[in-house]
């Protein structure tokens, strides 16, 4: 897919999220050349510590580079998931921020699964506020993604699990107070992944119109990796015990304070008469608090990371692996700050990069030439975390930054207070970049040292992927 990426420096004036550490060797033979040794995994001593550093307090995930795909843009994903969707026998497992009205041919191909597949189970994770948030604009689509799911709940009430996790940050006064469309301020659901059976696609896209047409995001498909969607599946069972279940019919031993009708849009209007909701969202567990789990949920999540991490050596077993994963959560709401501790050792790695003997090449140690590794940045949203702005402009290693223009920010042309977004991260990037020379860290194009920071844009699209990228310079990252 084309991409056009503006050429100018920028000068104008803590959701559960998963993330994936991935590192790889790169090996492209040359027929009219010897041949040599294939570069293999962690042959840069940087990397190679930076693997056991990260495999010491996540768990590890092993794979051939040739499972592992890709994927260009929004029109490849949703051709995907379709797919991979189509051939699910065993398990189907969604988890998004929501599913938009509109993607009737996504649910109805997820039926057709289940209807052809009497041992296929499917579950849903979704965000309780966004998945549940009334839109009348177009009275022929379901008012939310739960009305859209809920048939799926009710032909196949013993197969089909719908799960709203929601924040427990939102409570009392401000419960009452704040806006739905600013819910998402104290918290949501932002897990992205995707599996079927063996293989799993994991994202940062959610599963909406502009998500599928022109909305450019990452997509990273493992077309047979078990023991990943065993442990994506296992998360998000884990996870149930803080949501609510979509439910047609609630069942009689449920306690009346453990359920919330799902409304519709006659139940906001004052002049049509009441009646009873089609449906019902189930709290689980009576011993768990709905608006104070946070203790509760670092625990558990706590010790389940432990698990899966003491079996890593069992992981590592396979022999053609060449690839090498390190899943980390983020929930800052529950206290869970993986990707931040995570982050902190990649860093760490670059600088160790730059000193003497931080290279290996045929198992001997050579003096590091300060050219060691160029790292990529991406964010749709550019506004870095303080730790990862002094990482980025205190690191020896140079840094080269994409982000959105105002025209390709996701709330550009919005209505209301958030039409202002896209100009506040224009700011947040024009700080940024001041910092940076005044650090002394202006990109020189001659040297190619330095910060370089650019900007995303293409018409009539919205971009959001996010990433950092450490490659050495011999191609290899």
């Amino acid at each position: 897919m084309s991409r056009s990426l503006t050429t100018r420096a920028v000068l104008r004036a803590s959701s559960p999220r998963l993330a994936l550490l991935r590192t790889y060797s790169i090996a492209t033979p040359d027929p009219s050349k010897p041949p040599v040794p294939k570069l293999q995994p962690h042959q840069y001593a940087a990397f190679e510590h930076l693997s056991q550093s990260l495999s010491s307090t996540q768990p590890c995930f092993g794979a051939r580079g040739d499972e592992v795909e890709l994927l260009n843009g929004p029109t490849g994903f949703y051709k995907r998931l379709i797919e991979i969707i189509g051939r699910a026998k065993r398990r189907i497992l969604i988890s998004s921020l929501y599913i938009g009205a509109e993607e009737g041919e996504l649910v109805e191909a997820i039926k057709a699964a289940l209807t052809n597949n009497p041992q296929l189970r499917v579950v849903f994770m979704l965000d309780y506020h966004r998945a549940t948030r009334l839109s009348t604009s177009n009275p022929d689509l379901p008012p939310s993604t739960a009305h859209l799911l809920l048939p799926l709940v009710e032909k196949f009430p013993e197969r089909c699990e719908v799960w709203l996790y929601r924040s427990p940050r939102l409570r009392g006064l401000m419960e009452k107070i704040v806006p739905a469309r600013y819910d998402e301020g104290w918290g949501t659901w932002h897990g992205k992944w995707y599996g079927v059976d063996d293989e799993v696609i994991i994202s940062g896209a959610n599963l909406g119109h502009s998500y599928f047409a022109n909305r450019q995001d990452r997509y990273i498909h493992f077309r047979s990796n078990p023991s990943l969607l065993s442990y994506l599946s296992s998360l998000t069972r884990l996870f149930t015990q803080y949501s609510y279940l979509l439910h047609h019919s609630p069942p009689a031993h449920i306690s009346p304070s453990n359920t919330v009708p799902l409304l519709s849009p006659e139940d906001t209007d004052s002049s049509s008469p009441p009646h009873k909701p089609r449906a019902s969202l189930i709290w689980p567990s009576a011993s768990i608090n709905p608006r104070r789990f946070e203790p509760h949920a670092l625990a558990t999540l706590t010790a389940f990371q432990n698990s899966w991490r003491a079996s890593n050596s069992f992981r590592s077993r396979r022999v053609d692996v060449d690839t090498w994963f390190w899943p980390v959560l983020q929930a800052g709401v529950i206290g869970i700050k993986e990707e931040e501790r995570a982050m902190g050792k990649v860093w760490d790695a670059v600088k160790e990069s730059y000193q003497p003997g931080g290279e290996k090449v045929e198992g001997e140690e050579r003096e590091g030439d300060g050219q060691r590794v160029e790292v990529d940045l991406t964010s749709g949203y550019f506004g870095l975390y303080k730790n990862y702005k002094k990482a980025v402009i205190q690191s020896p290693a140079p840094v080269k930054i994409i982000a959105a223009s105002p025209k390709a920010n996701g709330f550009y042309g919005s209505k209301g207070f958030s039409r202002l977004i896209p100009e506040g991260y224009t700011l947040l990037e024009s700080r940024f970049h001041r910092d940076a020379v005044r650090a002394g860290r202006a990109w020189n194009d001659k040297s190619q040292e330095g910060v370089r920071l650019k900007e995303w844009e293409r018409e009539g699209w919205t971009y959001h992927s996010k990433g950092a990228y450490h490659t050495n310079q011999s191609g290899t990252g």
